[in-house]
């Protein structure tokens, strides 16, 4: 399976750290450059920063590669993460990927996640069909028409950050499965990072973890629970995401 890591060209030092991690786990990983934000200019009125536009046209970037390629399946990671040792065995072999999975989350950027299934095996691991509070784009498969489709249809931001709006919100109606125990974690979540953040973030209309927030969320997660009954399928579970 195709492998790529995005990172902007002044940002060595992340890319020597990724490559290293490629290199001691024997496989193979491919740079694709990132969109540098100090040569964008975010859209007037909106909480989107110049950084967090870029992080989106880098992953659109990255989706367009994975489009115009051969191969059914690519992993894409940032150049923050650390991988897994059993990371290659997962990238050697994709027959345990499901069918229908649009995307597969590797990462581990929250502490919990909610899912609606009991989960399912791959190799010694898990999948769970996401519900929300399942945002990061550290490290995910995609399926190549996935790729295609968002690279068409997912042109701009302006609101919100796009992997909440792919994958808490699933603005695309993308089947999305999260990966426990993760195979690569943000260096912000390890206990001695490495690298300071490069994403500044303009305060949104509804912090995180505010009073609001937090309504919002458990509306969404019981709207969904509806939906999951009418079908007959499990209510929605929150879970512990761990990295190994």
């Amino acid at each position: 399976m195709r492998a790529i890591f995005i990172n902007l060209d002044r940002a060595s030092d992340r890319r020597q750290w990724v490559e290293s991690q490629a290199a001691t786990l024997g496989f193979a990983l491919e740079r694709h450059a990132a969109v540098d934000g100090a040569s964008l200019m975010p859209p007037e009125g909106g909480h989107i920063s110049a950084g967090a536009l870029a992080c989106f046209h880098s992953h659109r970037e990255a989706w367009k590669l994975v489009a115009s390629g051969d191969e059914p399946y690519a992993a894409i990671f940032e150049d923050d993460v650390h991988l897994s040792s059993d990371l290659p065995r997962f990238l050697s072999d994709a027959s345990w990927i499901p069918a229908d999975a649009d995307i597969v989350h590797l990462g581990r950027s929250r502490e919990r996640c909610v899912v609606i299934n009991a989960g399912f095996n791959a190799l010694d691991r898990k999948l769970y069909r996401t519900v929300t509070e399942n945002s990061g784009t550290e490290g995910y498969i995609i399926l190549r028409q996935c790729a295609r489709r968002l690279y068409a249809e997912f042109t701009d931001i302006a609101e919100e950050e796009f992997d909440i709006l792919m994958f808490d919100k699933n603005a695309f109606d993308l089947t999305v499965y999260k990966m426990i125990p993760s195979l690569c974690i943000q260096d912000q979540f390890v206990e001695e990072p490495r690298f300071d953040g490069q994403i500044e973030r303009k305060p949104s209309k509804m912090k995180r973890g505010s009073r609001l927030g937090r309504e919002a969320a458990r509306q969404i997660v019981k709207l969904k629970r509806g939906f999951t009954r009418l079908l007959g399928l499990k209510a929605p579970i929150r879970i512990r995401v761990t990295f190994r």
